[in-house]
């Protein structure tokens, strides 16, 4: 297992590297979907065309980023992040504690695909992003029995098995 370590934000996280490759790279987060942060994502990739949800020929990769797991830490406060994505996904949220930190989590997504958020207090003025877009093979039936695609019962394992390492460090 590799070792993803953010010494400004106090945090790290081990990842099976033989399944990943760790990239930097910034994205639109919820819940306004404007404002790009920085962060590491943990993705593994198959090699079959992928089209997202439009459909649309501008929006397809020729590989299928089969499970990406993200981790954007922010320099505010937690209740910033959290206070407008209750307001938008409202019942969707439900409670995340983590290490004796009390996040939220909820879904964004449809006929499947989709992305977890995971949203986490780091310390004062500063909470952790965490993103785990799937894939499912069971609604998206051109992944199934396709090499190295990882099946979406055992995405949620392989992401429970990284939280699990999860640590604060100082």
């Amino acid at each position: 297992w590799q070792t993803y370590r953010n010494e400004e934000y106090g945090f790290e996280v081990k990842y099976p590297g033989d399944l990943f490759t760790e990239k930097q790279r910034s994205e639109n987060l919820p819940p306004a979907y404007n404002e790009k942060i920085l962060g590491v994502a943990l993705i593994h990739s198959v090699p079959v065309k992928h089209c997202g949800l439009s459909g649309l020929a501008e929006h397809c990769t020729p590989e299928t980023e089969n499970i990406r797991i993200g981790f954007f830490p922010t320099d505010k406060d937690f209740s910033e992040v959290e206070g407008p994505n209750r307001t938008f996904f409202g019942g969707n949220i439900q409670d995340f504690p983590v290490l004796g930190k009390n996040g939220i989590t909820f879904l964004a997504g449809a006929e499947g695909e989709g992305i977890y958020y995971y949203l986490l207090p780091l310390s004062t003025n500063r909470a952790l992003i965490i993103t785990r877009s799937y894939v499912d093979e069971r609604d998206l039936l051109n992944y199934q029995g396709v090499a190295g695609f990882i099946g979406f019962t055992e995405q949620e394992k392989l992401f429970n098995q990284i939280l699990s390492t999860f640590k604060f460090i100082e």
